[in-house]
């Protein structure tokens, strides 16, 4: 899993940005990976392994990428939105 939140500045007066950052989880099981999932929205939350992030996001995209012996991972990718 990885994840960056921020970026560049659009607002003058407040501090809103286009884009908030995004977040990848990468796995070894199809569980959640559907692409029925593309354009949901809901509150995302992260925990554990010294990461902590409780922020608004969209189920962007999915990527497979098929592996050695029957191992096949899934990247589900998640843009944070401005809450």
């Amino acid at each position: 899993m990885s994840w960056s939140y921020g970026g560049s500045r659009t607002g003058r007066a407040v501090a809103w940005s286009a884009e908030q950052g995004s977040v990848a989880v990468t796995c070894l099981d199809a569980t959640n990976t559907n692409v029925s999932n593309f354009g949901t929205r809901d509150q995302l939350v992260i925990t554990g392994g010294g990461s902590a992030l409780t922020t608004y996001a969209i189920w962007e995209s999915v990527a497979v990428a098929p592996g050695r012996n029957g191992v096949t991972k899934y990247t589900v990718t998640f843009r944070i939105l401005d809450s």
